[in-house]
């Protein structure tokens, strides 16, 4: 019995697609269990950022943390909304400079140009797909 979290579900491109749901300390593989009757049972909440067991009011967060956790702000979803570049800050500007440096170093690395004349052929491993894209340069 596996009792957890439930979060986005994990997708593997590969042929059978794989889906795994992501436990705190173990991860679920979903394949074999396609065409077969499961039971889910729900014993409780938990927010993704207090981890309080309180009722969820949006996006995996409580009321309360929906409006104050930095992890919410609305430029999670919208970036370009941020505004702590500026040392404007929404919720913790901290918070929200280091996530901006850790996304605009992920965007510098995965920058990639295609064309028709290079195929690449991506790794089954998740954690070695940047390796792929190190040695890539743009014109």
């Amino acid at each position: 019995m596996f009792s957890g979290v439930i979060k986005k579900m994990i997708s593997i491109h590969d042929d059978p697609i794989r889906y795994m749901l992501d436990f705190e300390n173990d991860l679920l593989f979903l394949n074999q269990f396609i065409g077969k009757n499961i039971n889910l049972k729900k014993i409780g909440y938990c927010c993704l950022s207090c981890s309080e067991n309180i009722q969820i009011f949006a996006n995996g967060f409580c009321k309360k943390c929906f409006f104050e956790s930095p992890m919410s702000g609305d430029w999670v979803m919208k970036p370009e909304l941020s505004k702590a570049h500026l040392e404007i800050e929404d919720r913790d500007l901290e918070y929200e400079k280091q996530i901006q440096i850790q996304c605009k170093k992920a965007k510098n690395k995965m920058t990639v140009k295609f064309t028709t004349e290079h195929t690449i052929e991506l790794p089954k491993e998740k954690h070695k797909i940047a390796d792929c894209f190190a040695g890539l340069t743009s014109d």
